[in-house]
Parts: C-alpha cells; structure tokens; sequence
C-alpha cells in the first residue's frame, strides 16, 4: 500500500454487496476520506449478498456515474472490482481496496457466499 510523504494512502478503491445506498458503504467512505488523497466508490446497483466471488460472463457490465468517483455497477461486487481497477481506474490502480461495511456477518462457512468478502478476494488476487 503507497502511503505518501502526508502520512496519507493515496487511491482506496470501495465496493461492497449491499448496493450503493447500503449505509456500511456511506460510513466506510467517510472514513477513507479521513486517511486517503482520493476515493472511489463502485457497488452493485442493488443488493447483491450470497453472490460470494461470482462474474458475469455473457453480457457487458455497465456503470454508471452517481457522483464524483461514484458509480453504480449491474453486476455482481466481483465485476464492480473488475470494472473499477480496468476501466475507471486503469491508469493509476488503488492503493487500497476496502469492502463493505457489510449488513450482516461475514462468518465460518458463510465467508465462501459472501459478496463483500468475493470484492476484497478479487481485490487481492
């Protein structure tokens, strides 16, 4: 992670499984306003929970512009990630990616459905 000369990460990239609207993602967003130089925030257009780490394959994923470096995407939370860093942000990739605040728990065998945690794994591979 690039942490600059002001102590602040540069680029934090935000997805989650609950949609744009979803208030985890309104209070994660705020806090990375807090430490970071930019921030983006691409998510699902509507709840997307138990989609774990799914793509869409046979049809184009569309964004659409909500704000400033905010977008709504009708995929799943793995294609928002998708999209973010290869389209909206191919020229200079996050520093970070956060995902969530989820709604619900992310736990034992649930982790494996879960749409937040399928956006941080795509994330980091």
């Amino acid at each position: 992670m690039a942490i600059g000369e002001n102590g602040r990460v540069g680029r934090i990239l935000i997805s989650n499984d609950d949609g744009i609207d979803a208030m985890g993602i309104e209070v994660l967003e705020a806090i990375a306003r807090e430490i970071a130089d930019e921030v983006w925030v691409v998510a699902p257009e509507g709840n997307c929970s138990g989609f774990g780490r799914s793509i869409t394959l046979k049809r184009e994923i569309r964004a659409t512009r909500v704000g400033d470096n905010r977008y709504t995407c009708d995929g799943t939370p793995t294609d928002c990630v998708i999209y973010a860093v290869n389209h909206l942000m191919a020229e200079t990739p996050p520093d970070l990616v956060l995902s969530g605040i989820n709604l619900g728990m992310n736990i034992s065998d649930d982790i494996t459905c879960s749409g937040t945690i399928g956006a941080a794994w795509e994330a980091a591979v």
